[in-house]
């Protein structure tokens, strides 16, 4: 039962909602994410009803990314199962989320669609932009799959309701992260070139069914070209492998400077263009590859070494205990900041740990953070204050607990690295039989991967 919702100011500004959503950016932008980039948002028009569409890899994260990349107070489209509460409901709503019902809800929940779509005819009259996720539902691979009716149905029903006067326009977007598990990791945002959706007029009036497959299929496209797209689902983990392995390689080939996402990025997407051109032209040498990959990154795991240490031959001895001397002298800042901000940095994992869907790992943690964070500090702030009587004593040691536990995560970073470094090091100065397979095996990739883009992604001759 929804008659809980109320949807009467959904199409209008709210302070509170601004007020939020300023406190919700920062949150994603600056504390969450490591860096968060945003390409092309000239592309976005100004003034016309749009129409957001990403691709959906990482549940609410995707919502997210829009909303932190964008100006203005969007309205957003989910499944309607998460409605079906009426707490939940109520801050779904204030939050500008709307239920979308689907066959799997029962037939007869679809006509309660009709109050959707009529919804969101008034949200674009007041040029207030939809963000629809076109998939349906997300999937942890970086592959578009088929996308639904829906977005196609409520951007004509919308223009034939308003005799086709409205201009809605389609901003196709790209969503990429580095990692979508991690905290701190990367997030890039594609805006793409807006489809005009009176180009399809024609066709739809005489053939609906025809005008909004011939939508989906230009918005599918657009899409695709704004994200890294592996098609293949055989040689999936081969691709993911290659495009960690060979990254150094390629951006250098490509002139690139800089381990950035966006570097990574269009790296990414090039090597995908060559493996799949690759699969159409020498499928045998993809499913070796493949075999070499999968086999080199098992090995990998074995040996709990990450994929950058081996671009280095060898790490000295005293770069390696100087490393680890900072990490005896910073230890008691680690575990000031660690004691101080153990509570709300453990307890989002622990919790994100409970669900089943993978997937839901991010969100949880952002969404349990976003709350435990603030509510932790206030407490501490509470304590210091009834313990010391003084606002800048008290005001001083929330700054430094803050202080701390930042640099505390950034000591857990140079830990993690200087642990890889010390295995690496000891595998090779031991002769480790795995870590030599490893190291031969991915020399062999890498000289064979050279060959391949040097054949289908040959460099200018003024090069």
């Amino acid at each position: 039962m929804m008659e809980h919702i109320k949807w009467k100011n959904l199409e209008r500004e709210s302070v509170r909602y601004a007020l939020l959503k300023v406190w919700v950016k920062m949150w994603h932008n600056l504390f969450y994410y490591r860096k968060v980039t945003a390409l092309n948002t000239h592309k976005i028009p100004a003034n016309l009803p749009l129409i957001f569409a990403p691709n959906h890899e990482n549940a609410a994260m995707d919502g997210l990314a829009v909303l932190c990349t964008t100006r203005g107070q969007p309205v957003f489209l989910a499944r309607s199962d998460i409605f079906k509460k009426k707490l939940p409901a109520l801050l779904l709503t204030f939050l500008k989320i709307m239920p979308i019902y689907r066959i799997r809800d029962g037939i007869s929940s679809l006509q309660k669609n009709d109050r959707v779509f009529q919804k969101t005819v008034e949200i674009l009259k007041r040029k207030r932009p939809l963000v629809i996720l076109p998939e349906g539902n997300h999937a942890e691979f970086k592959r578009l799959r088929t996308l639904k009716k829906g977005i196609s149905r409520i951007a004509f029903q919308a223009e034939e309701a308003s005799g086709y006067a409205l201009g809605i326009h389609i901003v196709p977007v790209g969503i990429d992260y580095r990692d979508i598990y991690k905290f701190k990791t990367d997030v890039l945002v594609n805006y793409g070139d807006p489809i005009d959706v009176s180009d399809y007029f024609d066709l739809y009036r005489e053939n609906p069914q025809k005008g909004m497959l011939a939508l989906r299929e230009h918005l599918a496209s657009a899409i695709r070209k704004l994200m890294v797209h592996i098609p293949t689902e055989k040689h999936y983990h081969c691709y993911m492998g290659i495009l960690d392995l060979y990254f150094h390689r390629m951006k250098i080939r490509m002139g690139l400077s800089g381990n950035t996402h966006a570097n990574k990025f269009q790296s990414d997407r090039k090597l995908v263009e060559i493996l799949n051109r690759l699969l159409e032209k020498d499928p045998e040498t993809v499913a070796e590859l493949s075999r070499k990959t999968e086999k080199f990154v098992g090995l990998r795991k074995k040996l709990k070494l990450r994929n950058w240490l081996f671009e280095k031959d060898r790490f000295s001895f005293p770069g390696i205990f100087l490393h680890g001397l900072l990490l005896v002298i910073g230890f008691p800042v680690f575990l000031t900041g660690l004691l101080t901000n153990y509570i709300p940095w453990h307890i989002p994992v622990k919790v994100a740990e409970q669900f089943e869907d993978k997937v839901f790992i991010s969100t949880v943690k952002y969404v349990v953070s976003f709350l435990l964070f603030p509510l932790y500090y206030l407490l501490l702030f509470i304590l210091l204050w009834i313990i010391t009587g003084n606002l800048l004593i008290t005001l001083g040691g929330i700054a430094l607990c803050a202080f701390t536990g930042w640099l505390g995560f950034k000591y857990y970073i140079l830990w993690k690295k200087w642990l890889g470094k010390y295995r690496y090091r000891r595998y090779m100065k031991k002769k480790n039989k795995t870590f030599t397979e490893a190291k031969n095996l991915r020399n062999e990739l890498i000289s064979k991967m050279d060959e391949l883009v040097a054949s289908l992604f040959p460099l200018p001759a003024s090069s």
